[in-house]
C-alpha cells in the first residue's frame, strides 16, 4: 500500500508510452508530492461527504479536509477542495458569498502554493472570480489552466461545464463537459444529475427527465435528481407531476431554499399560496435565486427582478448559473 502512488504513476507511464500519446496543448505531468496515506484517506473520506450535498455532509467533509491538511501541510488537493466546499455553502445560500470567497479563494491559493498546475484549484479560482467577481476574463484564464492540466479530474469538467460555460451559455460544450466527467466517472449521481440540469436548462427536457431517472435508479434520495424532473416537468407544462417531484425534493432537503422556492411557486400556482407561504416561513436561510423562482412561478416579474438584484448584490453564486435557463426566460425579456 505504502507504493501505492508510484505504481499510479508506473501505469500512467507505461499506457502513455504503449500508445506514444500525444497531448497536445497539455502540460507534461510533472513529479508530484506523494501524500502520507492517512491523509490520502482522509481526503478521500471528504470527498465522500461533500457529494452527498447536504449541510451536516458539508460540515463532515469540511473536517476530513482539514484532517487530511494537518495528516501531510504539503497536500495541495485537500486545500483546493476546502476551497470548493467554500464555494458550494455560498452557492446554497448555507453562508453569504462575502464571507465565504475570500478563504474559498486563500485556499485555492495555498493548493498552487504545493502544486502549481492543481487543476481543481485553478477551477476554485475560475469559479470564484466568474460568479462572485463577474470577471469573466480571469474566469477563463483559471479555467484555461485547469483544462490544460495533463489528468483533468472528473470534478473538473463538471465545474468548467457547470460554474463557466452554463453562465456564458454554450449548452452544448457544458453537456459534452458534464459526459466527460462521467466518463470517468461512471457511477456518479452527482455529475448525472448536474448533466440532468444541463439538459433542462438547454430546454432538452424529455433527456433531462431520463438522466436524472437514472441518477435516482442509483440512489432514490438524491434531491438534485428530483428537483431537476420538477423543473422540466414546469417546462413541459405538466404541474401536477412537478409538484410531485419538487414535493420529494424538498423532503429530502428542507434546508435548501431553491428547491423551497420552486415548490412554493408551484403551491401558489395551483391556488395554494397559504401553505406556499407557510413552507417559506419555515427557511431558516433564503437564497435570492430561491426567490426568483418562486415570484417568477407567481407571475411577479417585478418582484423577481427585485430579488435578483438583491442576488447580484449578495453575490448569489447561482445567478449566474441559472440566468440563461428557461425558467428564467421572462426575465431576460425584460427591458428592466
Amino acid at each position: 500500500m505504502t507504493d501505492v502512488f508510484a505504481v499510479q504513476d508506473e501505469i500512467a507511464a507505461a499506457i502513455a508510452g504503449a500508445l506514444e500519446l500525444k497531448l497536445a496543448g497539455r502540460a507534461a505531468a510533472l513529479p508530484r508530492h506523494t501524500p502520507s496515506l492517512p491523509a490520502y484517506e482522509a481526503f478521500l473520506r471528504g470527498r465522500h461527504h461533500y457529494w452527498r450535498l447536504s449541510p451536516d455532509a458539508f460540515a463532515q467533509a469540511k473536517t476530513y479536509f482539514e484532517q487530511a491538511i494537518a495528516l501531510d501541510p504539503l497536500y495541495a488537493e485537500p486545500h483546493a477542495e476546502m476551497g470548493q466546499l467554500y464555494l458550494v455553502l455560498a452557492g446554497y445560500g448555507l453562508r453569504p458569498a462575502h464571507e465565504m470567497m475570500p478563504p474559498a479563494r486563500e485556499e485555492a491559493r495555498k493548493a498552487l502554493q504545493f502544486s502549481a498546475a492543481e487543476p481543481r484549484a485553478h477551477a476554485v479560482l475560475g469559479s470564484v472570480a466568474g460568479l462572485y467577481d463577474y470577471d469573466w476574463k480571469q474566469a477563463e484564464e483559471h479555467f484555461r489552466r485547469a483544462m490544460a492540466a495533463a489528468s483533468i479530474p472528473p470534478e473538473v469538467h463538471g465545474r468548467y461545464a457547470v460554474y463557466y460555460l452554463m453562465p456564458l451559455r454554450p449548452w452544448e460544450e457544458a453537456i459534452e463537459e458534464i459526459e466527460k466527467a462521467l466518463e470517468l466517472d461512471p457511477p456518479s449521481v452527482p455529475w448525472r444529475s448536474m448533466l440532468a440540469l444541463a439538459l433542462t436548462n438547454a430546454g432538452r427536457h424529455e433527456r433531462a427527465i431520463a438522466e436524472a431517472g437514472k441518477a435516482l435508479e442509483v440512489n432514490e434520495s438524491h434531491w438534485l435528481a428530483h428537483f431537476v424532473i420538477s423543473q422540466s416537468l414546469l417546462s413541459q407544462g405538466r404541474p401536477p407531476a412537478a409538484r410531485r417531484a419538487a414535493e420529494r425534493a424538498w423532503q429530502l432537503a428542507p434546508w435548501n431554499s431553491i428547491v423551497g422556492g420552486l415548490l412554493a411557486g408551484i403551491l401558489v400556482q395551483q391556488g395554494e399560496r397559504k401553505q406556499a407561504e407557510e413552507l417559506l416561513g419555515q427557511l431558516k436561510t433564503i437564497a435570492p435565486i430561491g426567490m426568483v423562482f418562486y415570484h417568477l412561478l407567481c407571475s411577479e416579474a417585478d418582484a423577481a427582478l427585485d430579488w435578483m438584484e438583491k442576488g447580484m448584490e449578495q453575490r448569489d453564486l447561482l445567478l449566474p448559473v441559472w440566468f440563461h435557463s428557461d425558467l428564467l426566460k421572462p426575465l431576460r425579456m425584460s427591458p428592466r
